[in-house]
């Protein structure tokens, strides 16, 4: 695509190398809201290639753009340059809401997606349950709220033991997961980790997990991530009296 074309004469991809040619294929992608488009003319104006000189609140702008539209490497961007107030007053809230924002991007996130296939797929809300609390553990907001919601709709794992399929999922078979918790030990696998604090791998028993009580404690996980739909549910408890003492 054009946005293809900017990229290989901003690297002499096949052609004589000219970043303001770059640049000009990169505008007009932009112009038809290619997102990577977006980002490549932010990073033009943070580096000063191609551009006349660095312009911060301009790249800022094209950041901002990128990012929604969902580009991540915009968005870091973004949280970068709000962090440290390039091109922007400093803004600490903001660059943390961003980075959370990429960090829900990252290779945990297929928890999610296993944890929806679980419940709409296959229904199988106990399963689901089981992988969205590992997800929820690892901060993860829209876990937290569709834990309780689960929880609320009657999932449980009051037993505190995991369905086979969860199982399965979470761990990969016996074998492969005492072989992935001995490299997580070492390692920096996040997903690993959690499952190592939240069950011990050889009992494969987790804590129980069921009830009104249960599902408040992760709505409330939710709302201070800012969730509305988990701060709704939270007023419907009280409202109706499940909440405990208000």
């Amino acid at each position: 695509g054009i946005n293809g074309l900017g990229y290989m004469h901003l690297y002499g991809l096949g052609v004589a190398r000219d970043a303001d040619q770059a640049r000009k294929y990169f505008s007009e992608a932009a112009e038809a809201n290619n997102a990577e488009a977006l980002y490549n003319l932010g990073a033009l104006y943070v580096s000063g290639v191609g551009v006349k000189r660095r312009n911060y609140p301009t790249a800022l702008n094209y950041f901002s753009m990128a990012a929604q539209k969902g580009h991540t490497l915009a968005m870091h961007k973004l949280a970068q340059m709000n962090l440290h107030g390039v091109g922007v007053l400093k803004n600490c809230d903001q660059a943390l809401n961003m980075f959370k924002a990429v960090a829900e991007r990252g290779r945990t996130v297929r928890l999610l997606s296993r944890g929806f296939s679980f419940w709409n797929n296959e229904d199988d809300p106990d399963s689901a349950l089981q992988v969205y609390l590992v997800a929820a553990e690892l901060g993860f907001e829209v876990a937290q709220a569709n834990a309780g919601w689960l929880l609320d709709d009657g999932a449980d794992l009051r037993g505190g033991v995991p369905t086979s399929a969860a199982r399965a999922a979470l761990e990969g078979g016996a074998v492969e997961a005492e072989d992935a918790v001995q490299e997580a030990a070492g390692g920096d696998d996040p997903l690993m980790a959690a499952l190592l604090a939240l069950q011990d791998l050889t009992s494969l028993k987790i804590p129980a997990v069921a009830g009104s009580l249960d599902s408040l404690r992760l709505y409330q996980l939710a709302a201070e991530q800012g969730n509305v739909e988990a701060r709704l549910k939270i007023g419907d408890f009280f409202y109706y009296g499940l909440g405990g003492d208000g």
